[in-house]
């Protein structure tokens, strides 16, 4: 067992999924990580920073109690709709992807307190999105 509850290796951090709170992978096989990383219902933090991923994993946003998301150098264009699901999340970090705008839904992020954009693609915000009533002096935007 982990005592930090910090694994790096999702088949790890299923042996005891109840426990994990931090995932910071070192590899993984996306096919497979879809499938299983839902059951890791009390993830609070997930870094997949720098794994080449194109397309924002939906079923990332059945992780309720997740509060910090850092998905940063990857190679994402766009995110889902659901990401409002994530209504926990403190602090998302976007920065290096290829995102060219960011959903209207994102603005529903009532807890947010940080996004990290730097290196995007984005010209246009959602008037929504300046709503965030925790998001004040905590976004972090450059082309």
């Amino acid at each position: 067992m982990n005592p930090d509850q910090t694994y790096f290796d999702l088949e790890n951090a299923l042996e005891n999924p109840h426990i994990v709170r931090t995932l910071a992978l070192d590899s993984f096989d996306l096919k497979s990580f879809t499938e299983k990383i839902v059951k890791l219902q009390n993830l609070e933090r997930l870094i997949f920073n720098g794994k080449n991923l194109k397309i924002f994993p939906k079923t990332i946003t059945k992780l309720r109690d997740l509060k910090e998301l850092n998905l940063g150098r990857n190679q994402i264009s766009s995110l889902p709709e659901e990401i409002e699901e994530l209504q926990n999340l403190k602090e998302l970090d976007l920065s290096d992807n290829r995102l060219t705008s960011l959903p209207v839904e994102i603005g529903n992020l009532k807890n947010l307190e940080i996004l990290t954009l730097y290196r995007n693609r984005i010209s246009v915000l959602p008037q929504r999105f300046f709503f965030a009533s925790k998001l004040k002096n905590s976004l972090f935007i450059s082309k």
